[in-house]
């Protein structure tokens, strides 16, 4: 009986409330909609990105003073390899050595030219010099006594999807060229440490070495559902008026259901469930358009990139936006009520 009432006035005719509830439920569906694609574009550059980082520049798991033999063990299903690092003067730029065993380092590096038995620069290096020697200066100490002017024959050019943000920075070496550095332990497909963490080891993650990064990625994901929240707050005051007229010109149709017998609290139910009817489907109506939306930009995306692109539906997002909004509709029909309550039959029936 309840749902049968609450449907009825959910898109009653009368006072124009069809067309207020219709355009309520478009501004809520819109809104619905871009927060929902704008979050799903954003979550997938930003994902993308850092899975870029965790593939070549910052692994998941990176562990000090320990073999490969000892953390295989404890991550039998991930890809673990060891790798050294220290800075140095390349031709005049400061650059980060990483020596590497070609064999075992998963890097996702893409060698243009050349093998790994020896330096291996980015192409922009290579731009500048070619394949000739490279000469850098690397400190090994802590004075300049211990400044170190060495040189290399260049054996390839590498490249990254990382590009510029990561290939100007870095060159290679095998691991036979490296003198006495701290031989790091990385481990790809997982970043729980508490098996590291358990037994003692000294480890960083990702996110911690791109604290930076990742920080600036949540307050940018922050400020924009802040913004779009302001979509929201529009169709929020809407709702909150027509609220106010519904149970405005429904006083006597309450008044004419008490008197039929009809308890109390059955009334104001109704009255309410019209209007979470009312969001919900316009929720329902948001989900369905920004399902299609992002369906039509991944298949754009993938045509332009010529790679699969998948934009996925946020559901937590999506679960709180219905929350919020249903709550808001709650909320704002129990306020309503209790001023409603003020006013007796009698007040009612005889206008005052």
């Amino acid at each position: 009986m309840i749902f049968r009432i609450a449907l009825r006035y959910s898109f009653s005719r009368m006072n124009r409330h069809l067309g207020r509830s219709v355009r309520i439920m478009l501004s809520l569906a819109f809104s619905t909609a871009v927060l929902i694609v704008v979050l799903s574009v954003m979550d997938y550059l930003q994902n993308t990105r850092l899975s870029r980082i965790r593939d070549i520049k910052s692994f998941d798991l990176v562990v000090k003073d320990a073999s490969v033999e000892e953390v295989e063990k404890l991550y039998p299903g991930c890809t673990v390899f060891q790798y050294g690092e220290e800075m140095a003067l390349v031709e005049g730029h400061v650059m980060n050595i990483r020596y590497m065993d070609p064999a075992t380092y998963d890097g996702d590096l893409e060698l243009l030219t050349g093998d790994f038995s020896c330096a291996v620069i980015p192409y922009s290096l290579f731009i500048e010099n070619g394949l000739s020697d490279i000469s850098m200066n690397v400190l090994h100490g802590s004075t300049l006594r211990d400044l170190k002017t060495l040189s290399y024959a260049v054996s390839g050019v590498y490249a990254t999807s990382l590009g510029s943000s990561f290939d100007p920075s870095y060159l290679f070496l095998p691991v036979s060229a490296s003198s006495g550095q701290e031989m790091l332990v990385a481990v790809k497909g997982s970043d729980d440490g508490s098996a590291l963490e358990s037994r003692g080891y000294q480890y960083s993650t990702w996110k911690e070495s791109e604290s930076t990064l990742y920080s600036a990625f949540l307050l940018e994901r922050f400020m924009m559902i802040f913004i779009l929240s302001f979509l929201f707050l529009i169709t929020f005051f809407q709702l909150r008026q027509e609220i106010r007229v519904f149970f405005s010109i429904k006083r006597n149709e309450r008044v004419e259901l008490m008197v039929l017998g009809m308890e109390e609290w059955r009334i104001y139910s109704s009255f309410t469930l019209s209007f979470v009817i009312l969001v919900f489907s316009a929720l329902l109506l948001g989900a369905g358009a920004s399902l299609l939306i992002l369906h039509l930009f991944s298949l754009r995306l993938s045509s332009m990139s010529y790679l699969p692109v998948e934009l996925k539906f946020s559901i937590p997002s999506f679960v709180l936006i219905c929350i919020c909004m249903t709550g808001v509709s709650i909320i704002s029909c129990f306020f309503r009520i209790m001023k409603e309550r003020g006013k007796s039959p009698l007040e009612v029936l005889y206008g005052r």
